[in-house]
């Protein structure tokens, strides 16, 4: 077994409040941590005096697995909510304006979608049955599956990623086996393409390791602020050790293009809904 860093090692370790506030926390225009500090939010009044918004999410305090879940898999699954902040309409100087439309959200609903396929052999993506229904049903606070559940399985992360700001973006994939990452243009899973995979037999990372392979690291982004997009992360585990983990970076963060700035937060996904 390969060590393992304590501060990622698996999404139960990154549910406490404290972990999700600081994933959240010091980003302009965007909603607070999980923790439910807040940021301020956008207002959309004409003139002077509109007031300012606020957002915030909190995290469940405990997980339940939807479906055929495992003791690993329910510590590891929280159900998380997020409020969108929306600025409110002022008074323009010398005559009265008219109230101010909502500003989009710039969070998502706090959770992502996992599935487990068990008893899958091989290793490439490309053997995950997702037309079949899944052994395991569960949904995360954090773009990171549960690591080392077992081996010869296939599994699926999948939802909405809302923008909280407009600009470019870049994203990380790491996993034990084969991996990858695909986003849409929009909301439709049609549109998606895959933009970041570890391919190859073998091919593996460790844990949270982003820099072993040139494909792990997608192209630069240009995501627009409160639009949604659909994203899938697949993964194919065939023997030993088991994990996957998307990371990014925003316009905001500080520049670094060879490791993400963070793993995604739960307050910037949503799960699929078809």
């Amino acid at each position: 077994m390969r060590a393992k860093p304590w501060m990622l090692r698996s999404p139960a370790a990154l549910l406490t409040g404290a972990a999700l506030g600081a994933c959240g926390a010091g980003e302009p225009a965007t909603a607070g941590g999980m923790a439910g500090a807040g940021s301020g939010g956008v207002s959309g009044g004409a003139g002077t005096g509109g007031g300012a918004g606020t957002a915030g999410a909190t995290a469940g305090a405990a997980g339940v697995a939807i479906a055929g879940s495992s003791g690993a898999d329910a510590g590891a699954t929280t159900a998380g909510t997020a409020a969108s902040g929306m600025g409110g309409g002022g008074q323009g100087g010398g005559g009265s304006g008219g109230e101010a439309g909502q500003a989009p959200s710039l969070v998502g609903t706090g959770t992502i979608g996992y599935e487990r396929w068990e008893g899958v052999t091989g290793e490439g993506v490309d053997l995950v049955p997702t037309s079949m229904p899944a052994d395991v049903v569960l949904e995360l606070t954090i773009f990171q599956m549960p690591d080392d559940v077992g081996q010869d399985f296939g599994a699926r992360m999948r939802g909405f990623l809302t923008a909280p700001q407009t600009g470019t973006y870049l994203f990380w994939i790491s996993c034990d086996d084969n991996g990858q990452l695909s986003l849409s243009t929009d909301e439709s899973p049609t549109n998606q393409r895959r933009i970041a995979h570890v391919t190859g037999s073998p091919a593996w990372t460790d844990y949270v390791e982003w820099t072993k392979f040139a494909t792990q690291k997608s192209e630069p982004i240009s995501l627009v602020a409160g639009q949604r997009y659909y994203v899938e992360a697949l993964l194919k585990e065939d023997i030993a050790e088991d994990h996957l983990a998307i990371g990014w970076s925003k316009p905001s963060d500080p520049p670094d293009p060879s490791v993400p700035f963070e793993i995604i937060p739960g307050q910037q996904l949503s799960p699929f809904v078809e």
